[in-house]
């Protein structure tokens, strides 16, 4: 149900004996309204016909009603994750097949040196991530975290809910200057574990592309090489993968952060979450309209948040908010 259908839902179980226009004229709806959340009501086996008056609908009890629609809804999830299995079961019958059919490989490689070039790449590079961005950050090399921290990087990036991950060494743990810095990534979202010891740099992005530090052939000369490729660029990402598993995670602050939410503060993110406007959580919360604006303002100050699209993006990756 969407808030409006559960909105009339509980108002005709509080006034089971009103019809359609009265419901209108409560809600303060177009009788138009009224009859589409009505027969959407009625497809969900909410609402049955009146004994007493067989042409009216009477709302069903919600311990029948809605044990009705989470068995409905069992069932479809079933269907679902068994559908699931079967797709992931081709998926890897498919790409083994290919596997064995594809010609050799060609990688696509691109030096570059110096680490303004550097920087320049990974910055257009994590412009366009699509989906997810790895980092590998060992030593006091800051060309990776510079281009995640620059704050138009960052607001390209974090608007679309990209899921940005970084692992460092353990050391970071006892560096002010550092774990200063760090904290303003774990403000703005990004995800950070630390391990003893760790490879040379590298960023992948959305598993397509990844940029791999190199040797330097002098002191002051950084290099590096960007592979394109997802059959190259996976092994990497598998790494990846491997040491975050056993990597430790870095909260800093955040736990702090976390016990820093009201109860009304988790109630109203959970509510605007499920898709209820400001009016109807300010009903369901019993306060004013003002508010609940008021708390959401808050709650953005607090994330770093420019819309409430990205503070709900970065309450998700705090922890504040439930699935």
């Amino acid at each position: 149900m969407g808030p409006a259908t559960e909105e009339l839902y509980y108002m005709m179980l509080k006034h089971p004996e009103m019809d359609v226009q009265q419901l209108a004229k409560r809600l303060d709806w177009q009788e138009k309204r009224v009859q589409k959340e009505i027969e959407r009501l009625a497809g969900l086996s909410l609402l049955r016909p009146s004994l007493d008056d067989p042409d009216a609908l009477r709302p069903v009890e919600p311990d029948i009603g809605l044990e009705v629609l989470i068995a409905r809804e069992q069932a479809v999830l079933a269907e679902r994750e068994r559908r699931l299995k079967e797709c992931k079961a081709a998926a890897r019958t498919l790409a083994a097949e290919y596997a064995e059919r594809a010609g050799p490989v060609l990688l696509d490689t691109e030096q570059i040196r110096g680490a303004d070039r550097i920087r320049h790449r990974l910055t257009r590079l994590l412009r366009e991530a699509r989906d997810q961005v790895m980092v590998f950050t060992p030593g006091e090399l800051a060309i990776p975290e510079t281009g995640i921290a620059g704050k138009a990087t960052h607001d390209a990036i974090s608007r679309r809910g990209i899921r940005i991950r970084s692992i460092q060494l353990d050391s970071i743990r006892n560096d002010k200057g550092r774990r200063a810095r760090l904290q303003r990534l774990l403000d703005h979202g990004v995800e950070i574990r630390t391990v003893p010891v760790l490879s040379p740099w590298g960023v992948i992005v959305d598993l397509e592309k990844a940029v791999l530090s190199q040797e330097r052939r002098s002191r002051h000369e950084d290099g590096a090489i960007v592979l394109t490729g997802a059959s190259v660029v996976a092994p990497i990402a598998a790494v990846f993968e491997q040491v975050w598993l056993s990597a430790t995670p870095l909260t800093l602050q955040d736990q702090r952060r976390k016990s820093e939410l009201t109860d009304t503060e988790r109630a109203l993110l959970q509510l605007l979450q499920e898709g209820y406007t400001d009016a109807q959580v300010a009903r369901r919360l019993a306060v004013s309209p003002r508010t609940v604006g008021r708390v959401v303002a808050d709650l953005m100050a607090k994330l770093g948040a420019s819309s409430r699209f990205q503070a709900g993006v970065l309450a998700r990756r705090r922890g504040w908010l439930s699935p």
